[in-house]
C-alpha cells in the first residue's frame, strides 16, 4: 500500500471502513465470520460501546478469536497489548494487518 492509500484508510472515519461491522452481538459476529477464510477480520461495536476486534483463526471446530479493543484513560490511544498503542482503531487495523498480533 502507498502512503496516501494508508493515510486515507487511517483518516477515514470508522463508520466508512469495510471492515467495520457497527454494533454486532459477539455471537453474530462469529456467526458471520466462521465460514470465511482464515484471516478475515472485523471490528464490531459491543452492547456497552466498547470496540472488539474478532478474526477467524485456523481453530476447529468455530476458529473466531474475539480481542477487545481497550483504551487508554486521558490519551484516548488504542491497544490490544499494553506493548503497542495507536492514536486511532484505524491506525490500530492498518498496523496489524501487516504483523501478527501476538506481543
Amino acid at each position: 500500500m502507498t502512503n496516501s492509500v494508508i493515510e486515507d484508510l487511517e483518516t477515514k472515519p470508522i463508520e466508512q471502513q469495510s471492515w467495520f461491522a457497527g454494533e454486532l452481538s459477539a455471537k453474530t459476529a462469529t456467526d458471520r465470520l466462521e465460514a470465511l477464510p482464515v484471516g478475515t477480520f472485523m471490528v464490531r461495536k459491543r452492547v456497552n460501546g466498547c470496540y472488539a476486534l474478532m478474526l477467524k483463526t485456523p481453530e476447529v471446530p468455530k476458529g473466531v478469536k474475539s480481542m477487545k479493543i481497550e483504551e487508554e484513560e486521558g490519551t484516548g490511544e488504542v491497544y490490544l497489548s499494553h506493548a503497542r498503542k495507536f492514536q486511532s482503531i484505524q491506525k490500530l487495523v492498518t498496523f496489524y494487518r501487516t504483523q501478527e498480533l501476538t506481543e
